[in-house]
């Protein structure tokens, strides 16, 4: 078994339960909908173009994208997640544990030395 596996069978946390918290988690609410309004403002104004989101003080929205049940099965078998499905997943366990009144964990205790996804390098970087 699995880091992963060993841990929430520990804590007797289902995989389905994993899925519907990040669900609801990563939905989008109404707040979401006004930082994407807020950005796209923010590019057709040509003074603000130049600056940075964090320079004006945008934060980024949610995805409205929760984890799927086999990103979590894969998870379970020690497959590679993406850097992004892998902190969904510690948010979603964390709610979890939180609800129980337990400790938050971290990244290296949930998933210990299962290697990352290797995702796509931006366009920028494969020319160089």
């Amino acid at each position: 078994m699995g880091t992963l596996q060993e841990f929430i069978h520990s804590k007797s946390i289902l995989p389905d339960a994993i899925v519907a918290v990040s669900q609801k988690l990563e939905a989008t609410q109404l707040k979401d909908k006004k930082l994407l309004q807020q950005r796209v403002a923010k590019r057709r104004v040509k003074d603000s173009a130049s600056k940075t989101y964090a320079e004006l003080d945008i934060a980024k929205p949610r995805s409205g994208r929760g984890l799927s049940a086999t990103a979590v099965a894969s998870a379970l078998n020690e497959q590679p997640l993406s850097i992004r499905q892998r902190s969904k997943m510690l948010r979603a366990v964390n709610a979890l544990l939180a609800k129980k009144k337990e400790a938050a964990v971290d990244m290296k205790t949930l998933f210990g030395d299962t290697p990352k996804k290797e995702t796509k390098k931006p366009k920028a970087a494969q020319k160089k």
